[in-house]
């Protein structure tokens, strides 16, 4: 069991690395009950458990929720794959871009993709335009040359 000690002395004990995909949303947590995180039990597909790999930057999603039952591989690719991955409401911030993401079905451990980031296209028309200069240059000056 963790025990983690808050500001005001007051000690916490059993709780645990948990979450649930809300409204489209996988929300993680440290709680003692999954219905701690939850804001509306109606949108609530499933949950499960979370652990940190800090070494590899990965975090590996695990096992369910006895409240709100299993959440579904699709529903967790789903998030990673849309950025909508948060940790610690009331103010949640976006794990996406700091974690690797894995879902362990307890036989094999499965890669969740992300999306990729968009590309500046104005920096790649620029880098096309320097490249192409460099490589027609010669050939302009032949063509000036005879």
């Amino acid at each position: 069991m963790q025990i983690t000690k808050q500001k005001n002395n007051n000690i916490m004990r059993g709780v645990f690395p948990k979450f649930i995909i809300e409204d489209g949303a996988l929300v993680m947590m440290n709680v003692l009950y999954h219905s701690q995180i939850v804001n509306d039990k109606d949108k609530v597909t499933g949950g499960g458990w979370f652990r940190f790999h800090y070494p590899s930057k990965s975090c590996i999603f695990y096992g369910g929720s006895q409240d709100y039952g299993q959440a579904k591989l699709e529903h967790i690719k789903e998030c990673v794959w849309n950025g909508k991955v948060f940790m610690n409401p009331p103010h949640p911030r976006t794990l996406v871009d700091k974690f690797n993401f894995y879902y362990d079905t307890g036989l094999e451990m499965i890669e969740l993709q992300k999306k990729a980031a968009p590309v500046n296209t104005s920096i790649l028309s620029f880098l096309f335009r320097v490249a192409g200069n460099f490589f027609y240059a010669p050939f302009k000056l032949l063509k000036k040359a005879s």
